[in-house]
């Protein structure tokens, strides 16, 4: 039923996580649930690739889950909740090709990452940038884009990646990405 629902469930837990801070435990068991479906993915047309994925319910967990670590007011180097970081080490699993939109949206949140756990970003989501492989490059530079900031820690730390990134435009229009 899960599979059927899985949609509904995540807006649900989505708009939920905003509201309440109880019942974290179940946020997490329902998350992990989601996330090991097969068919989570959503292939909307019209839609530039981070709309796609903030709407897909693998994205809205990651903003589910994003919800929930902010609600607890992180600070830079306290590291990732323990049960938060299985998940995203999960959704940073490249030959989970279902978890691509959940990719996108985690990369939209890189900088907040990398401030609150620099060392687990490092090893599980800042290799997902390496254009060595385009296409899972592609969308998480997407997801990093969408958000106008930077941080100059960060940027050191993936300099080659960002320069590299400006030779791969075009990868960005043929995927419906939104225009920078």
């Amino acid at each position: 039923y899960m599979e059927v629902l899985s949609n509904e469930i995540s807006w649900w837990m989505y708009e939920t996580s905003q509201k309440t801070h109880e019942n974290q435990d179940d946020y997490f068991l329902i998350s992990a649930k989601l996330l090991s479906l097969k068919n989570s993915s959503t292939q909307e047309k019209g839609m530039d690739l981070f709309t796609r994925a903030i709407n897909d319910s693998s994205g809205r967990v990651v903003l589910t889950l994003m919800n929930i670590l902010f609600s607890e007011s992180p600070q830079a180097g306290q590291g990732l909740h323990g049960q938060l970081k299985p998940l995203f080490t999960d959704i940073c699993d490249r030959t989970r090709e279902e978890l691509r939109s959940a990719r996108t949206v985690l990369a939209s949140r890189l900088i907040s990452l990398f401030r609150i756990d620099q060392q687990w970003t490092q090893e599980n989501l800042l290799p997902l940038f390496s254009w060595k492989n385009i296409e899972e490059a592609s969308v998480v530079w997407q997801g990093f884009l969408y958000s106008p900031n930077f941080y100059s820690p960060l940027l050191i730390q993936m300099k080659s990646e960002f320069l590299e990134t400006a030779c791969h435009f075009e990868t960005f229009q043929k995927q419906n990405c939104v225009e920078f």
